[in-house]
């Protein structure tokens, strides 16, 4: 509560928590109250705080919550301002980084296709192509860890593949088969074309 000095308080974090009190017909509740005149900024980290830990934001509401929050105050990009809202370095630059990424980026995280860390990676990438391709196999079940190894291959001056889409497919299927399918090696031999293309053996 925020004494506003007038014998009045104010309600500056716990709200969900006082309405549950009260539909619960209890008429005292335990509070910590802070003194008139507390700094706005402690006022905003408590509500930063407690919204942080709402299950019904999204990592982009969080993210836009945390850009004007940095904004406000004219909070750095820094360890230490992460350390001050209660977050880890990667959350922290996770969140920042969700907030300037691409549109189809972020529709396909709120739509649930990519997770927060996949959509961060795939959210470095410039080419517009690659990043729908990468997509793509998100939703087509291609397993998270060949669209990972996809990414760092085109980091390092690699060519994805549309077979990579395939291996969705694939995926499926094989689920739907269930256990005892051989591996599917299309991946592995795309590579050993690759490498024979690179020393002149294709």
């Amino acid at each position: 509560l925020q004494d506003r000095g007038d014998g009045t308080y104010r309600i500056r974090s716990g709200h969900r928590r006082v309405t549950a009190a009260r539909l619960a017909g209890l008429t005292r509740v335990p509070a910590i109250v802070w003194p008139e005149g507390a700094e706005t900024f402690d006022s905003a980290v408590d509500t930063w705080l407690e919204n942080l830990h709402r299950k019904d934001l999204s990592p982009l509401e969080r993210g836009e919550m945390l850009t004007l929050l940095m904004k406000r105050f004219e909070l750095p990009r820094s360890a230490e301002t992460a350390s001050r809202l209660g977050l880890s370095k990667t959350s922290f630059y996770r969140y920042l980084a969700l907030k300037d990424a691409p549109p189809d980026v972020k529709k396909a995280l709120t739509d649930g296709v990519l997770g927060i860390a996949q959509a961060e990676r795939i959210a470095g990438i410039q080419a517009t192509d690659v990043r729908a391709t990468l997509i793509q196999a998100a939703k087509e079940g291609v397993p998270a860890k060949r669209i990972d190894d996809a990414l760092e291959g085109h980091r390092a001056g690699g060519v994805i593949s549309r077979d990579l889409l395939k291996a969705g497919v694939r995926s499926k299927a094989n689920g739907r088969k269930g256990g005892g399918h051989e591996p599917d090696m299309t991946w592995a031999r795309a590579k050993v074309r690759e490498l024979g293309q690179s020393v002149g053996l294709s």
